[in-house]
C-alpha cells in the first residue's frame, strides 16, 4: 500500500492490510524491497519501528523498469500472548516534496 494509510485495528489491522495489498489490481510484475532500520522503545510499551521501501514495477511488453514509490512506514510492535504483533502501521509515501534527501546546493 503505497496511499499513506494508518493500518490499526480500526482499519482492518494486518489482516486489513495484507488483503488490500494481495486483492490490488495490475499486481504483477512488481517488487516490493523494505529495509528495517530502527528500532526504539515505545512510549506505551513495545517498540516503534522505522522501515524505508521502494516499490519497483516491471513491464514485461516493452521491457521497462521504474521505481513505482517510495517512502517510509512507522510500525508499533506489541506482544500479545507471547507473540510479537504489529498494532499499528502508519504509511508514508514519499513525493518530491516530502523525501528527506538532501538537496544539493549549487557551487
Amino acid at each position: 500500500d503505497v496511499t499513506g494509510k494508518r493500518w490499526d485495528a480500526a482499519a482492518g489491522g494486518a489482516r486489513g492490510f495484507a488483503t488490500h495489498f494481495l486483492t490490488r489490481p495490475h499486481r504483477r510484475g512488481g517488487q516490493h524491497h523494505v529495509q528495517h532500520l530502527f528500532v526504539e522503545p515505545a512510549l506505551a510499551g513495545g517498540y516503534r519501528v522505522m522501515s524505508y521501501w521502494v516499490s519497483m514495477q516491471w513491464d514485461a511488453e516493452h521491457d521497462t523498469k521504474a521505481i513505482r514509490a517510495m517512502g517510509s512506514y512507522l510500525d508499533t510492535c506489541v506482544q500479545v500472548d507471547g507473540q510479537w504483533r504489529i498494532q499499528e502501521k502508519i504509511i508514508d509515501p514519499w513525493s518530491s516534496a516530502s523525501a528527506p534527501f538532501r538537496k544539493e546546493t549549487e557551487a
